[in-house]
């Protein structure tokens, strides 16, 4: 009872303490974050709308024939206004939609040749609750090419006109700016009458720098030391000292994979396991470690196979950098061969368009770019490339391929003494799979007989025995056959694990070249069917040079391709990763759409100091790190957040930069802070993924296990590693994660959504993980007996909030943990008087509760 007793005082004095914690987050701003806009809306329909309809629907809803019951789907006008049954589409209730009741064959049920799997059927109701845009004209238009595109006009906007270098401005207050970044700010300001804000304390510099560069919080010891000398020279050893750390790659490598989808399954509903995908998540990690110039870092994603190597490990990292595109999103159970490689393509397009380019180049693939220059001949150009090139990902598709897996690519410095011992495991693996699978029908089969013997008796007369013996021995057969097959399935595990984990460390998913490369034909409409003319190998002709590298005819292209995106004149590719990295700091991009640099997409707020930024990056040799120190140590970062009536009713939107943008901590920075918190944070690499035990296997089978990929906690160590390393399962985020906008590893995400939500606060509060990281932290504090509280309590602000607590803060804490005077008996693991340790706990996580904890000022 008295265990009860100390858990019930325990639970009460945390609700009391967070949810007072948490009610300061109703007082906090708007959160910068992503907004639902038109571009994305048609982005979101030509990506997971428009291809559905024009393979599942149009046969018989499209096309130049009448629609079936007067419907058709081929153009935006004749949705809305629907067939005989009226609109299929209710933007008041978009759940009672026509569509998706037949999607979900709650009536007629469409299409009829198979219901569509519950992803595609969500992604339509989702798209409806959007508002249904779509950007379709008349069908019978988008069956031949549109209206000839003006390149030479096209080149004149803002995006595709080679990026120059911009002397900065000169401005009025001289003393203000510390660099080149500061006079391009401060002269924007200055125009609009609007003022800079002061400087941001030192203590709070040094946490948004520690956490925007290494995503961690600084030590106290830190702390103190830029509290004493809080000189530009001080500042800069920060900077350095924090983009040296390996921390850095897991921080900035975790941002990339936002972009590139990493991910250790294939996605879609039959999700298979990706079990070498740990290798690239590892190589962009040690990439950005390394400042591996970023032109040769995009070269390398995209053919880094076909690049040159000194040695055998380092053209094994090249071509495990082609993960960025063979690890893409599959629909695996796709049963047309053609139309599942071409959709894969299609990804990788994606990956490179929006990617790299900041171009949304997958809107050509079933008619030329409604908004910008691209025609499809220029998406089919791109195919060709990709289409002769082979992905080698290890996934099973018995549908299309009569059960083959495709291969891997064997590692270079693989131990030779583990061929032979893969040759058995694999034949063990196939066998088990054969024995299994054979015991599995027979099981099936008495199943069956057992069902036709219940029907039969029910049939005979109500006093009839006849049948009953029968029905008594098929049932023991069943029970036994059904442990065996029971058995047989975990045999088959084993072995294949056993693979696995042999294999693990001898292959790697990747690209390589087709030996017969070749061009790809247009596909109207996106259909594998409606075939137009061949087009040959190359780019898009917007960002077209005299001079540029023509695809290889003996080879896929992709090396060419590969020098192409990082020429020093691209237009696009310097300009949109400088974004991305400004993104990241000041908590929203120049250009605010940051994976669309398009018509649809923001313009620069500032052009001149993009330009001026993307010329300075290549003159430097494509330095990331380089470029975020420029940027981190600019006056501009270091601004205070703060209020100014009148720069507010200039500038609402603070689009001039004149204060720091609150930035709320993302899912993994908010998790390993915690963890840093509670001394227990894993700062070492762990080996592989939990995946490779599973092998290449479909998360949804029955007989898988998938706690070895989704739940962390039984794993002590990988429990405590940073968040970077814990398995990412598209369609299945860890809830925690989810809760903290996550990033979804099927979208290409270069800026999260940051919302402020109850689900958030009631995590904290309620989350056996947020309660054991701050017994931890209390234990910590309490383990000191040379140590008074007053102490302890400034530390404790120190390590959760980098700064010590006010007069009153120390006040009001003090008193809440005095002692009662009441005996709670002591903690049996650490000796702690119980009701103290509980106290110091609420206590800790009630500073994890503050916004001042979860946010960056």
């Amino acid at each position: 009872m008295a265990a009860i007793h100390r858990q019930s005082m325990r639970s009460a004095t945390a609700t009391v303490i967070v949810a007072v914690a948490l009610l300061a987050t109703a007082t906090l701003p708007r959160v910068l974050g992503a907004e639902a806009s038109s571009a994305e809306g048609t982005a979101f329909f030509e990506a997971k709308i428009r291809p559905v309809l024009a393979q599942r629907c149009y046969t018989c809803h499209g096309g130049p024939a009448q629609g079936k019951g007067g419907l058709k789907l081929d153009n935006k006008a004749r949705l809305r206004t629907g067939g005989s049954s009226g609109s299929p589409i209710d933007l008041e209730n978009p759940e009672e939609s026509l569509l998706l009741t037949a999607m979900r064959y709650k009536g007629p049920s469409m299409p009829p040749a198979g219901k569509l799997p519950e992803e595609t059927i969500a992604d339509f109701a989702q798209w409806i609750k959007m508002g249904a845009p779509d950007p379709r004209e008349d069908s019978a238009k988008e069956m031949v090419a549109a209206a000839t595109i003006d390149f030479a006009a096209a080149r004149k906007a803002w995006a595709y006109t080679t990026p120059k270098a911009v002397v900065p401005p000169k401005v009025r207050d001289a003393g203000w700016p510390r660099g080149a970044i500061d006079r391009f700010v401060l002269a924007r300001q200055e125009a609009a009458g609007v003022r800079p804000g002061p400087d941001a304390p030192p203590g709070v510099w040094l946490r948004r720098v520690a956490f925007d560069l290494v995503g961690l919080p600084p030590t106290p010891e830190q702390v103190e030391a830029i509290l004493r000398d809080d000189s530009p020279a001080a500042r800069a050893a920060v900077v350095d000292r924090l983009l040296a750390s390996p921390a850095f790659g897991e921080r900035w490598g975790r941002h990339w994979m936002d972009v590139a989808r990493f991910a250790e399954s294939s996605g879609s509903e039959k999700n298979f396991l990706y079990p070498q995908a740990w290798r690239y998540r590892d190589w962009v990690i040690d990439a950005f470690n390394a400042d591996m110039p970023y032109d040769r870092f995009v070269r390398l994603q995209v053919a880094g196979d076909l690049e040159p190597a000194t040695a055998p490990a380092e053209a094994d990292a090249q071509t495990i950098a082609t993960g960025f595109l063979a690890l893409v999103p599959k629909v695996v159970d796709e049963r047309v061969r053609e139309l599942y490689l071409l959709n894969v393509v299609d990804e990788q397009i994606d990956n490179i368009g929006r990617g790299v380019l900041g171009l949304t180049v997958s809107c050509a693939r079933c008619h030329d770019h409604k908004y910008d220059p691209v025609p499809m001949t220029d998406y089919y150009a791109l195919a060709g490339i990709l289409r002769s090139s082979e992905t080698r990902d290890g996934l099973i598709n018995r549908q299309r391929s009569g059960g083959e897996t495709n291969r891997l690519i064997a590692l270079a410095t693989a131990p030779n003494d583990r061929s032979e011992a893969i040759r058995l495991a694999t034949a063990a693996a196939n066998k088990a799979e054969r024995a299994w699978a054979d015991r599995r029908k027979q099981l099936t089969s008495l199943q069956q007989q057992a069902l036709e013997v219940q029907r039969l008796t029910k049939l005979a007369a109500s006093d009839s025995k006849e049948f009953l013996p029968q029905a008594l021995a098929t049932e023991d057969q069943i029970k036994a056959m059904d442990q065996e097959v029971r058995a047989l399935a975990t045999i088959q595990d084993e072995k294949k694990s056993a693979l696995a984990r042999l294999t693990a460390h001898t292959m790697v998913a990747g690209l390589v070249d087709r030996a017969k490369p070749a061009d790809a034909s247009v596909r109207y409409r996106g259909e594998v069917d409606l075939i137009g003319p061949s087009v040959p190998r190359g780019y898009l002709t917007l960002l077209a040079r005299p001079d540029d590298p023509r695809p290889d005819p003996k080879g896929s292209g992709r090396r060419e391709l590969a020098a192409w995106l990082t020429r020093p004149d691209n237009p696009l590719t310097a300009r949109v990763i400088v974004n991305r990295l400004w993104s990241k700091l000041f908590g929203a991009g120049i250009v605010a759409t940051v994976d669309d640099f398009g018509s649809q997409g923001a313009r620069p707020t500032h052009p001149e100091l993009l330009d001026h930024l993307a010329t300075r990056f290549v003159a430097d040799g494509w330095s990331m790190k380089r470029m975020i120190r420029t940027l981190a140590l600019s006056r501009t970062y270091a601004v205070a957040e703060w209020d100014d009536s009148s720069n507010q009713s200039r500038d609402e939107n603070n689009a001039l930069l004149w204060r720091w943008n609150r930035k709320r901590l993302d899912a993994e920075a908010l998790r390993d802070a915690m963890l840093a918190a509670s001394g227990r944070l894993e700062r070492s690499r762990p080996v592989a993924s939990p995946a490779i035990a599973l092998g290449v296997q479909e998360l949804n089978r029955r007989t898988t296990d998938l706690k070895p990929v989704t739940d962390f906690t039984p794993l002590e160590v990988l429990a405590r590693v940073r968040s970077v390393y814990l398995p990412v399962v598209r369609n299945k985020p860890t809830e925690p994660m989810a809760a903290f906008d996550v990033a979804d590893p099927n979208l290409i995400v270069g800026r999260r959504d940051a919302t402020t939500s109850p689900s958030q606060g009631l995590y904290v509060l309620n989350s056996a993980f947020v309660i054991e990281q701050a017994e931890h932290f209390a234990r910590g504090l309490l383990a000191g007996a040379a140590v008074d509280d007053t102490a302890r309590i400034e530390r404790a602000f120190l390590i959760m909030l980098s700064r010590r607590p006010s007069p009153a803060e120390l006040a009001r804490v003090t008193k809440y943990l005095a002692p009662t005077g009441k005996d709670w008996g002591r903690n049996a693991q650490t000796g702690i008087e119980a009701g103290r340790l509980s106290s110091w706990t609420s206590f800790a996580q009630a500073l994890m509760a503050l916004p001042e904890f979860r946010f960056i000022f």
